[in-house]
């Protein structure tokens, strides 16, 4: 005895039956002659709030605050790629810029403190680790001078760096292994106490 059972209404139908429209391209767009006049215009307007919130963003930056995060701040949508090409076009503002960058470091570092210390809240290991982790080489990134890898120094250390290599050296105090094999003592008739 067979038995069916009846599919759901959102089986049944399928839309693999009906053919899809083809799409028709786009129209080209044939740039006006005052398209380039909107272009400047656009392009004065973008300087103008660049400039406008400099000082705020050189603030912001040495407090400890991201660029993706100072941009989405402003209510006028600054397009953060266009934004770091204004800051790198010219080397005063990109000096600027990454000195505020290496004074934020510093307030970082207070907070990678408290994150290993569990001031924040009450998040796993691993989780506190990788934000350790990640803040870590945000600071060796931009502020290699205090907090990238140094070589470690030491009063006896030798100037040019020599390498010695002792893997071929044998100790003449060593003595090669032997295996002793000897058969068990036994012992019988011991007195009992």
């Amino acid at each position: 005895m067979e038995t069916t059972t009846a599919l759901p209404a959102w089986i049944g139908t399928t839309q693999l039956d009906t053919p899809t429209p083809a799409r028709s391209a786009p129209p080209i767009q044939v740039p006006s002659p005052q398209a380039g006049t909107n272009f400047a215009i656009q392009l004065e307007r973008q300087n103008h709030i660049f400039e406008s919130i400099w000082d705020s963003l050189l603030d912001r930056t040495s407090l400890g605050h991201k660029l993706k995060d100072i941009a989405s701040d402003d209510p006028r949508g600054i397009d953060l790629p266009k934004l770091t090409r204004w800051i790198s076009k010219d080397p005063t503002r990109n000096k600027e810029y990454n000195a505020a960058k290496r004074m934020g470091t510093h307030l970082v570092l207070e907070e990678m403190i408290d994150i290993s210390d569990g001031k924040d809240s009450m998040e796993d290991v691993a989780r506190s680790t990788l934000r350790v982790n990640t803040r870590r080489l945000y600071l060796k990134a931009y502020n290699r001078d205090v907090f990238g890898d140094q070589p470690a120094q030491s009063e006896n250390s030798l100037a040019g760096g020599i390498t010695i290599n002792i893997g071929a050296v044998q100790s003449p105090y060593a003595a090669p292994i032997t295996t002793i094999e000897q058969e068990p003592l036994v012992l019988e008739n011991l007195p009992n106490e």
